[in-house]
């Protein structure tokens, strides 16, 4: 079974790093 895409939608912007933090975390909790 194909897992489903975890889609995140964001206004941190290009210059912060919070969606990598984010992305990383979700990952962590579910890879």
């Amino acid at each position: 079974m194909v897992p489903p895409p975890v889609v995140l939608t964001t206004d941190f912007g290009l210059r912060d790093p919070y969606a990598g933090v984010m992305k990383g975390v979700v990952l962590s909790i579910n890879p």
